[in-house]
């Protein structure tokens, strides 16, 4: 796609929509460069690795030089049990390594994997910690 037909249907939907979320693929390719072509937001979504939260901020810093001021993150897939231990770093180390806002930690659960391949995701079965989870993260970004 034409990165100026991209950037049109972007402003279109500004006008259109009070907010549009696109998903950007992971990594810097041509569809990153594209998905921020009208961002005015970015919320980073990484797992607790070492390697995955250095990727997280080398993106976090191509936004920032992008002109993306506003940026954010939050931690998916966390296993408190892991968190801090050898493998993993703590949720304050991973905080000092971001530099953004963190939104939130999504837990990681069976639950979640389990419910998606059966068509109905985990956050709409009840009053579970995970939609008050989400709900939480939805109200920081909207609030952002």
């Amino acid at each position: 796609p034409e990165p100026a037909a991209i950037f049109s249907l972007f402003i279109e939907l500004k006008h259109k929509f009070d907010v549009v979320i696109i998903d950007a693929p992971a990594g810097i390719g041509e569809g990153f460069s594209l998905s921020i072509l009208g961002a005015d937001v970015a919320v980073l979504v990484t797992t607790p690795d070492y390697v995955a939260l250095r990727d997280a901020d080398h993106i976090n810093n191509l936004l920032r030089e992008r002109g993306i001021k506003n940026r954010a993150y939050v931690v998916n897939k966390a296993d408190k049990t892991f968190l801090g231990a050898d493998s993993l770093p703590s949720v304050e180390n991973i905080i000092s390594m971001m530099h953004i806002d963190l939104l939130g930690i999504i837990q990681s659960d069976n639950n979640i994997h389990l419910s998606g391949s059966r068509g109905r995701p985990y956050v709409m079965s009840g009053a579970s910690y995970v939609k008050r989870n989400f709900q939480k993260i939805a109200d920081r970004i909207f609030r952002f």
